[in-house]
């Protein structure tokens, strides 16, 4: 892991972690506009996108538009070693439909900050513990949201810490 992080550059940096399908029902597109916001509040932070799908190419146009290229990265998809990706991050997230990848967060001691997904997260995620679950239904909101609780735990260390060891 220490090797991965001096690869990517991402030594002192605040990793945000997403791994998934890069597919639109993951709504990996409100993650990208809240990091546009957390980047601006937390100097450091850095989005790693791990997995490949149908949606990269919007996505990573996305990326460029909201000129947060320079702090994200498409990983592509990895089967073997991913769990050297979830050991890096400091957070997680899932912006949209997903479960598998919450318990794997958080068996790697990440807390979680997720939207409705498949009912996974209602079990998994214990707001204010583990991470935290949003539940408001406009993607506005949405963002706003992940962009507060992504910036509030990259920010309190004692928080992030008893999050991690809630996880």
């Amino acid at each position: 892991v220490p090797l991965l992080r001096q690869r990517l550059g991402l030594t002192n940096r605040r990793v945000v972690l997403f791994v998934g399908a890069l597919t639109a029902e993951k709504r990996i597109d409100r993650l990208l506009r809240a990091f546009a916001h957390v980047r601006r509040s937390v100097p450091g932070a850095f989005l790693l996108l791990v997995g490949d799908g149908p949606d990269r190419a919007r996505l990573e146009r996305l990326t460029a538009e909201l000129e947060i290229a320079p702090d994200t990265l498409f990983a592509g998809q990895m089967i073997e070693g991913v769990s050297d990706y979830y050991e890096l991050a400091d957070v997680f997230v899932l912006p949209g439909l997903g479960g598998l990848a919450v318990s794997e967060a958080l068996a790697h001691g990440l807390p979680v900050v997720c939207t409705r997904g498949d009912g996974c997260e209602v079990d998994l995620v214990q707001p204010g513990v583990t991470g935290f679950r949003i539940d408001e239904a406009d993607d506005a909101t949405v963002v706003q949201r992940i962009a507060e609780r992504v910036s509030e735990l990259l920010s309190n260390g004692q928080q992030l810490q008893a999050m991690r060891e809630a996880a």
